[in-house]
């Protein structure tokens, strides 16, 4: 089994350090685990690589910073440049469909076998800020880049007020979540997108697929739906006033 580690932060930096915890656990979790170390290469050795350790990998974890609402944009950049069919979990099948059915317009297309293996994502996200505003589409954005894959992601968490370089350590409760977050990706890594569980943080107004608050109001039908994975469901008021959907 692997996992893939991508950060996304300065070199020693916040989020290199939660994934090297998050790393660490995981390892000390399950002994035959392959972390592979990490390289500098060129523009071109570095998609070429990343699209190969992608389709490699039983688990990905990616720890970024965010900046105004949003991660930075080169793993957002690099998933671009890799994109398309190459990791497409829904093209692959529909190959499979097609040749199995004989569909002469199939018939040359091919793609990795490693793109239909079951994979699982963790997230983690750092800032300085204090208000969860500044945080708005950083994990929307991770789960836009694994879904193309179906990535079932089964642990997430934001970090706030950190702004120091490499401070994070003195933040001992956001060093054991991403420790956490190791061994959750260590439990699920193996098992089919339906079976595999998600162990992060979630409250009761959740969307129950992406464990997300990111909602948007649809008029039209009185319903409500998640920006992030496209669910769509109820408001509803629970008997002790809180909010949650269904």
């Amino acid at each position: 089994m692997h996992i893939l580690g991508l950060t996304n932060g300065s070199l020693q930096g916040n989020s290199e350090i939660l994934l090297k915890a998050a790393l660490t656990a995981a390892q000390e979790e399950d002994s035959s685990l392959t972390i592979s170390p990490g390289t500098t290469t060129t523009q071109h050795q570095t998609i070429e690589r990343l699209l190969n350790a992608i389709l490699a990998a039983d688990a990905i974890i990616i720890s970024t910073p965010t900046y105004s609402h949003q991660l930075p944009g080169v793993i957002k950049a690099l998933f671009d440049r890799i994109g398309g069919p190459y990791v497409d979990a829904s093209f692959a099948e529909l190959v499979c469909q097609g040749q199995a059915a004989g569909d002469p317009k199939f018939a040359s297309m091919k793609f990795d076998p490693r793109l239909q293996k079951p994979r699982v994502a963790g997230f983690m996200v750092i800032g300085g800020s204090g208000t969860p505003d500044q945080f708005t589409m950083a994990l929307p954005s991770l789960h836009a880049l694994v879904y193309p894959m179906h990535a079932k992601v089964v642990s997430q968490s934001i970090g706030q007020r950190v702004a120091a370089r490499g401070a994070i350590p003195l933040q001992p409760e956001l060093m054991e979540r991403a420790r956490q977050l190791g061994r959750n990706i260590v439990s699920q890594m193996g098992k089919h997108f339906d079976d595999a569980q998600y162990l992060g943080f979630k409250d009761e107004s959740s969307c129950p697929n992406c464990h997300l608050n990111k909602i948007e109001l649809l008029r039209n039908n009185k319903s409500i739906g998640c920006i992030t994975c496209g669910t769509r469901g109820k408001i509803v008021i629970f008997l002790n006033q809180e909010i949650g959907f269904r």
